[in-house]
């Protein structure tokens, strides 16, 4: 977590200047935005600062939070290259390990494989042990969740997370940053990795895009209603 640096602007010209803000923000501050006309000054909202700022600052990521704008610093593009192999790797693991627990969660609930994949899950979780089916145990370390769209397993021993995006037909390796993040930050063997999202959200986010656009993820969209996500490379 990074500490906040607040400061209160009054229009898009007093913005603090780009070597200010970069001497502001780094790995332990970020800086929030806050926008106050005057009396009777110009209204202009969050989107105006970020379009301005944006484009000048490539090496963070600002978005609106909610009565201010956010600036943290992320992962550089060369950092995230530079350990390409081993966040592509842990996208590998990823979806080899969703795939098989999701098998696992499949044959003991006595729910086909492509009901989840359809979100067709739900009523057939209703039937036989009604709430007990929404959540359980697979054996004597993994438990199994669901919540919204996605199943969560926790292997009680290690404290290994893995929670599975649904509603993809035929994959169940697709990449949520956060969740990312958790699932790197609990598996042994991807410390790594792990060290390199210091932002449990923004920098991973920032990595997959970075691995995306130089052809190191693939992005698997589901036609029938659009959705879209990255996903690693299979066995």
């Amino acid at each position: 977590m990074t500490i906040p640096i607040r400061r209160v602007c009054r229009g898009i010209a007093d913005l603090p200047p780009l070597p200010a803000i970069g001497h502001l923000v780094d790995d332990e501050h970020h800086l929030v935005l806050r926008i106050d006309p005057p009396p009777g000054g110009p209204d202009f909202d969050e989107c105006l600062v970020i379009e301005r700022l944006a484009p000048q600052l490539p090496g963070y990521t600002m978005f609106d939070s909610g009565g201010g704008v956010t600036i943290k610093k992320v992962i550089a593009d060369e950092v995230v290259l530079a350990a390409a192999d081993a966040i592509v790797g842990a996208a590998a693991e990823f979806r080899r390990v969703a795939e098989g627990l999701m098998d696992r969660v499949s044959r003991k609930l006595d729910i086909p494989l492509e009901a989840f994949h359809a979100l067709e899950y739900r009523p057939l979780l209703g039937r036989g042990w009604f709430r007990d089916r929404w959540r359980g145990r697979l054996d004597s370390r993994w438990r199994y969740g669901f919540h919204g769209y996605e199943c969560g397993f926790r292997d009680r021993l290690t404290g290994r997370d893995v929670d599975v995006i649904l509603g993809f037909p035929g994959e169940f390796g697709v990449l949520d940053p956060f969740f990312f993040a958790r699932f790197v930050k609990t598996t042994p063997g991807l410390e790594g990795v792990a060290a390199l999202f210091r932002d449990s959200f923004h920098d991973p986010l920032r990595a997959l895009v970075v691995l995306e656009r130089h052809g190191r993820l693939a992005r698997f969209t589901d036609r029938a209603t659009g959705r879209s996500g990255l996903i690693g490379p299979g066995a």
